[in-house]
Protein backbone atom coordinates (compact mmCIF):
# COMPACT_ATOMS: atom_id res chain seq x y z
CA UNK A 1 0.00 0.00 0.00
CA UNK A 2 1.48 3.88 -0.86
CA UNK A 3 1.52 6.29 1.64
CA UNK A 4 0.37 9.31 0.19
CA UNK A 5 3.45 12.48 -0.01
CA UNK A 6 3.08 14.86 3.19
CA UNK A 7 1.38 18.35 2.02
CA UNK A 8 3.19 20.49 0.85
CA UNK A 9 4.04 24.01 2.91
CA UNK A 10 1.68 26.83 1.50
CA UNK A 11 3.70 29.18 -0.99
CA UNK A 12 4.95 32.65 1.31
CA UNK A 13 3.30 35.67 0.12
CA UNK A 14 3.61 39.30 -0.05
CA UNK A 15 1.61 39.84 3.03
CA UNK A 16 3.30 37.55 5.42
CA UNK A 17 6.40 39.96 4.99
CA UNK A 18 8.14 36.96 2.95
CA UNK A 19 9.42 37.05 -0.89
CA UNK A 20 7.49 34.96 -2.87
CA UNK A 21 8.71 31.60 -3.84
CA UNK A 22 9.95 32.46 -6.87
CA UNK A 23 12.52 35.15 -6.00
CA UNK A 24 10.22 38.57 -7.45
CA UNK A 25 10.42 41.33 -4.75
CA UNK A 26 7.06 43.49 -4.22
CA UNK A 27 6.83 46.83 -6.24
CA UNK A 28 7.49 50.01 -4.74
CA UNK A 29 5.11 52.88 -4.41
CA UNK A 30 5.80 55.54 -6.41
CA UNK A 31 7.72 58.81 -5.78
CA UNK A 32 6.06 61.88 -5.65
CA UNK A 33 7.82 64.53 -7.11
CA UNK A 34 8.34 67.92 -5.48
CA UNK A 35 7.24 71.60 -7.64
CA UNK A 36 8.81 74.14 -5.73
CA UNK A 37 6.74 76.41 -7.76
CA UNK A 38 3.76 75.63 -6.80
CA UNK A 39 4.95 75.63 -3.35
CA UNK A 40 6.07 79.63 -3.62
CA UNK A 41 2.99 80.11 -5.37
CA UNK A 42 0.72 78.86 -2.72
CA UNK A 43 2.97 80.83 0.29
CA UNK A 44 2.74 83.79 -1.42
CA UNK A 45 -0.93 83.80 -2.19
CA UNK A 46 -1.31 83.33 1.81
CA UNK A 47 0.65 86.05 2.68
CA UNK A 48 -1.74 88.95 0.33
CA UNK A 49 -4.29 86.96 1.65
CA UNK A 50 -3.19 87.97 5.13
CA UNK A 51 -2.23 91.47 3.90
CA UNK A 52 -5.85 92.07 1.79
CA UNK A 53 -7.66 91.13 5.31
CA UNK A 54 -5.13 93.42 7.80
CA UNK A 55 -5.62 96.39 5.22
CA UNK A 56 -9.99 95.98 5.13
CA UNK A 57 -9.92 95.82 8.60
CA UNK A 58 -7.64 98.57 9.43
CA UNK A 59 -9.97 100.59 7.02
CA UNK A 60 -13.14 99.78 8.79
CA UNK A 61 -11.84 100.08 12.18
CA UNK A 62 -11.36 103.75 11.31
CA UNK A 63 -14.44 104.81 9.81
CA UNK A 64 -18.11 105.59 11.28
CA UNK A 65 -21.96 106.17 9.74
CA UNK A 66 -22.93 109.88 9.83
CA UNK A 67 -26.26 111.37 8.37
CA UNK A 68 -25.58 113.12 4.91
CA UNK A 69 -28.28 115.14 2.43
CA UNK A 70 -29.40 113.32 -0.43
CA UNK A 71 -31.20 116.10 -2.22
CA UNK A 72 -30.94 119.95 -1.46
CA UNK A 73 -33.02 121.07 2.08
CA UNK A 74 -33.79 124.80 1.92
CA UNK A 75 -33.53 126.71 4.95
CA UNK A 76 -36.44 126.54 6.84
CA UNK A 77 -37.25 123.06 4.78
CA UNK A 78 -38.91 120.50 7.10
CA UNK A 79 -36.86 117.51 6.76
CA UNK A 80 -38.07 114.12 6.00
CA UNK A 81 -36.72 110.40 6.66
CA UNK A 82 -36.12 110.39 2.18
CA UNK A 83 -33.79 113.35 2.31
CA UNK A 84 -30.97 111.61 4.71
CA UNK A 85 -28.59 109.16 3.36
CA UNK A 86 -26.02 106.88 5.32
CA UNK A 87 -22.10 107.96 4.44
CA UNK A 88 -19.14 106.51 6.19
CA UNK A 89 -15.97 108.61 7.18
CA UNK A 90 -13.18 108.38 8.99
CA UNK A 91 -13.25 109.56 12.11
CA UNK A 92 -12.12 113.93 12.70
CA UNK A 93 -12.13 115.92 15.02
CA UNK A 94 -12.29 118.94 12.94
CA UNK A 95 -15.65 117.98 11.39
CA UNK A 96 -18.64 116.94 13.70
CA UNK A 97 -21.82 115.67 11.59
CA UNK A 98 -24.50 113.91 13.53
CA UNK A 99 -24.14 110.20 13.54
CA UNK A 100 -26.31 107.99 11.59
CA UNK A 101 -27.81 106.43 14.90
CA UNK A 102 -29.50 109.42 15.57
CA UNK A 103 -31.27 110.35 12.22
CA UNK A 104 -34.47 109.65 14.43
CA UNK A 105 -33.94 113.37 15.84
CA UNK A 106 -32.97 114.51 12.19
CA UNK A 107 -36.35 113.72 10.91
CA UNK A 108 -39.42 116.34 11.12
CA UNK A 109 -36.42 119.01 11.77
CA UNK A 110 -36.24 122.05 9.99
CA UNK A 111 -33.04 123.03 7.79
CA UNK A 112 -31.16 125.91 9.89
CA UNK A 113 -29.30 126.60 6.44
CA UNK A 114 -29.22 125.92 3.26
CA UNK A 115 -27.98 121.67 2.95
CA UNK A 116 -26.35 121.07 -0.22
CA UNK A 117 -26.60 117.83 -1.67
CA UNK A 118 -23.83 115.04 -0.42
CA UNK A 119 -23.56 117.58 2.83
CA UNK A 120 -23.00 116.79 5.76
CA UNK A 121 -25.95 117.13 8.27
CA UNK A 122 -24.64 118.54 12.00
CA UNK A 123 -26.18 119.87 14.84
CA UNK A 124 -26.31 123.14 14.10
CA UNK A 125 -27.22 122.75 10.67
CA UNK A 126 -31.40 121.35 12.22
CA UNK A 127 -33.38 122.78 14.77
CA UNK A 128 -36.32 121.22 15.68
CA UNK A 129 -38.79 124.50 15.56
CA UNK A 130 -37.62 127.13 12.76
CA UNK A 131 -38.23 130.13 14.86
CA UNK A 132 -37.04 133.97 14.25
CA UNK A 133 -34.03 135.01 15.93
CA UNK A 134 -33.24 137.34 18.52
CA UNK A 135 -34.80 140.87 17.49
CA UNK A 136 -37.01 139.60 14.80
CA UNK A 137 -40.85 139.02 14.32
CA UNK A 138 -42.83 137.27 11.30
CA UNK A 139 -45.64 138.90 9.79
CA UNK A 140 -48.16 137.07 7.54
CA UNK A 141 -48.97 138.76 4.52
CA UNK A 142 -52.16 137.28 2.37
CA UNK A 143 -51.20 138.30 -1.32
CA UNK A 144 -53.64 138.30 -4.73
CA UNK A 145 -51.83 138.08 -8.04
CA UNK A 146 -50.21 141.63 -8.42
CA UNK A 147 -49.15 141.49 -5.05
CA UNK A 148 -46.82 139.06 -4.92
CA UNK A 149 -44.02 137.90 -8.05
CA UNK A 150 -45.17 134.94 -10.04
CA UNK A 151 -43.41 132.13 -9.33
CA UNK A 152 -41.43 130.34 -6.51
CA UNK A 153 -40.34 131.95 -3.32
CA UNK A 154 -37.59 130.32 -1.65
CA UNK A 155 -37.12 130.30 2.27
CA UNK A 156 -34.57 132.77 2.88
CA UNK A 157 -34.66 134.75 0.01
CA UNK A 158 -34.43 139.09 0.66
CA UNK A 159 -37.80 141.05 0.07
CA UNK A 160 -39.24 144.55 0.86
CA UNK A 161 -42.85 144.88 2.23
CA UNK A 162 -44.12 148.00 0.81
CA UNK A 163 -47.26 149.47 2.26
CA UNK A 164 -49.71 150.54 -0.23
CA UNK A 165 -51.76 154.08 -0.24
CA UNK A 166 -55.06 153.68 1.51
CA UNK A 167 -56.74 156.37 -1.08
CA UNK A 168 -55.63 154.20 -4.54
CA UNK A 169 -53.98 151.13 -4.17
CA UNK A 170 -52.69 151.94 -8.05
CA UNK A 171 -51.47 155.54 -6.47
CA UNK A 172 -48.02 155.85 -5.46
CA UNK A 173 -47.49 158.15 -2.92
CA UNK A 174 -44.12 159.89 -1.77
CA UNK A 175 -45.05 159.08 1.84
CA UNK A 176 -44.67 155.15 0.47
CA UNK A 177 -43.17 153.01 3.59
CA UNK A 178 -40.72 150.37 2.45
CA UNK A 179 -39.61 147.62 4.65
CA UNK A 180 -37.26 144.88 4.54
CA UNK A 181 -36.84 141.61 5.37
CA UNK A 182 -36.65 138.01 4.18
CA UNK A 183 -39.00 134.96 3.59
CA UNK A 184 -40.20 132.72 6.58
CA UNK A 185 -42.85 130.42 4.84
CA UNK A 186 -44.66 130.44 2.11
CA UNK A 187 -48.62 128.30 1.26
CA UNK A 188 -51.52 128.57 -1.01
CA UNK A 189 -54.68 129.61 0.66
CA UNK A 190 -57.79 127.37 -0.21
CA UNK A 191 -59.32 129.68 -3.24
CA UNK A 192 -55.99 129.04 -5.02
CA UNK A 193 -54.79 132.23 -5.92
CA UNK A 194 -54.22 133.68 -2.66
CA UNK A 195 -50.49 133.46 -1.25
CA UNK A 196 -49.96 133.57 2.28
CA UNK A 197 -46.69 134.49 2.79
CA UNK A 198 -44.61 134.56 6.26
CA UNK A 199 -41.85 137.72 6.30
CA UNK A 200 -39.24 137.76 8.64
CA UNK A 201 -38.43 141.00 9.93
CA UNK A 202 -37.03 143.31 12.53
CA UNK A 203 -39.22 143.85 15.52
CA UNK A 204 -39.48 147.80 15.30
CA UNK A 205 -40.57 147.36 11.69
CA UNK A 206 -43.80 144.67 12.47
CA UNK A 207 -46.15 146.79 14.62
CA UNK A 208 -46.29 149.34 11.24
CA UNK A 209 -46.53 146.15 8.85
CA UNK A 210 -49.57 144.38 10.70
CA UNK A 211 -52.26 147.06 10.27
CA UNK A 212 -51.48 147.55 6.34
CA UNK A 213 -51.61 143.91 6.34
CA UNK A 214 -54.73 143.46 8.08
CA UNK A 215 -56.24 145.74 5.20
CA UNK A 216 -54.37 143.70 2.35
CA UNK A 217 -52.60 147.10 1.75
CA UNK A 218 -49.16 145.48 1.19
CA UNK A 219 -47.18 144.19 -1.82
CA UNK A 220 -44.39 141.95 -2.11
CA UNK A 221 -41.00 142.16 -4.60
CA UNK A 222 -37.61 140.45 -4.40
CA UNK A 223 -34.70 141.86 -3.97
CA UNK A 224 -32.01 141.21 -6.18
CA UNK A 225 -28.70 139.04 -4.45
CA UNK A 226 -26.71 140.11 -7.48
CA UNK A 227 -24.85 143.59 -7.55
CA UNK A 228 -24.38 145.36 -10.55
CA UNK A 229 -21.30 144.17 -12.24
CA UNK A 230 -22.49 140.71 -11.98
CA UNK A 231 -21.15 139.88 -8.18
CA UNK A 232 -23.01 138.98 -5.17
CA UNK A 233 -23.61 141.14 -3.00
CA UNK A 234 -23.66 141.07 0.82
CA UNK A 235 -26.46 138.89 2.22
CA UNK A 236 -28.12 138.79 5.05
CA UNK A 237 -31.32 137.65 7.10
CA UNK A 238 -33.94 140.71 8.75
CA UNK A 239 -32.29 142.64 11.33
CA UNK A 240 -28.93 142.02 9.74
CA UNK A 241 -29.75 144.52 7.23
CA UNK A 242 -29.56 147.95 9.34
CA UNK A 243 -33.62 147.98 9.08
CA UNK A 244 -34.69 149.94 12.47
CA UNK A 245 -38.39 149.61 11.97
CA UNK A 246 -38.22 152.96 9.72
CA UNK A 247 -39.24 152.65 6.15
CA UNK A 248 -36.52 153.08 3.32
CA UNK A 249 -35.84 156.20 2.50
CA UNK A 250 -33.53 157.71 -0.83
CA UNK A 251 -30.66 158.84 -0.24
CA UNK A 252 -30.45 160.99 -2.96
CA UNK A 253 -33.04 163.07 -0.98
CA UNK A 254 -30.91 164.13 1.55
CA UNK A 255 -29.32 167.23 0.92
CA UNK A 256 -25.50 167.02 1.37
CA UNK A 257 -23.65 169.93 2.88
CA UNK A 258 -21.47 171.86 1.08
CA UNK A 259 -18.48 174.63 2.74
CA UNK A 260 -18.99 177.87 2.28
CA UNK A 261 -16.63 179.94 -0.07
CA UNK A 262 -14.13 182.08 2.19
CA UNK A 263 -12.99 185.06 0.42
CA UNK A 264 -8.97 185.64 0.04
CA UNK A 265 -7.95 188.35 1.63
Amino acid sequence: MSVPPPDSPPAATAQDGQQPADGQGVPEPPKLRRRPMLIALSVLLTALGALLGAWVLTGLSGTESYIAVREDVERGQQIEASDLVQTQLRTDSAVQPVPWDLRRSVIDGYAAVDLSAGGLVTPDSVTSQYEPAEGQSVVSLALEPGQVPAGELKVGAPVEVVMLPEEDIAQTSDNEQTYQGSIFDVSTARDGSTRLVSVRVDQGSAGKIVPYAARRQVALFLVSTQNGDGTSAPSGDAGDTGDTGQPTTDPSATPSATPSATPSS
